[in-house]
């Protein structure tokens, strides 16, 4: 196996892990916000709220480490292509500037804007239906 090879795989291994944290964050807080009523009979409401606070956070910034070792791999590629050929137009970007950046960032803002959404609207669902079942 090539070293490019071995590049283009473990890129390829990090957008995967990107979307499966993505999925199973958002599962896990749609279940949340499906049966909270539910949780909450079994389960403290800070304690349930502070724990999917911090996983939805921790899984964010698994998302976000993901993005940046893709582009870590992303560089090494691209200079081992440089150095195999002298045609310089493999290079150069499709896209440049500000529509290079959204493309590069589109991806890790979408998969971080629903973990980080779902997970908001679990942990409001969990502090607004804990707080008033609390004060019963």
């Amino acid at each position: 196996m090539e070293l490019l090879d071995l590049y283009q795989l473990r890129m390829d291994k990090c957008a995967a892990e990107q979307f499966w944290a993505m999925a199973m964050v958002a599962s896990m807080n749609g279940f949340v916000l499906l049966h909270a009523r539910k949780l909450l009979k079994m389960i403290n409401f800070k304690l349930l709220g502070y724990g999917l606070a911090i996983i939805t956070v921790l899984f964010c910034a698994y998302i976000v480490s993901r993005h940046f070792i893709y582009l870590e791999y992303d560089s090494l590629a691209n200079r081992i292509i440089s150095m195999k050929t002298d045609d310089a137009s493999l290079m150069a970007p499709v896209v440049a500037g500000c529509k290079k950046k959204l493309a590069l960032f589109s991806g890790v803002g979408f998969y971080s804007f629903i973990t980080l959404g779902t997970g908001f609207l679990s942990v409001f669902a969990v502090f607004k239906n804990g707080s008033s079942d609390s004060k019963k």
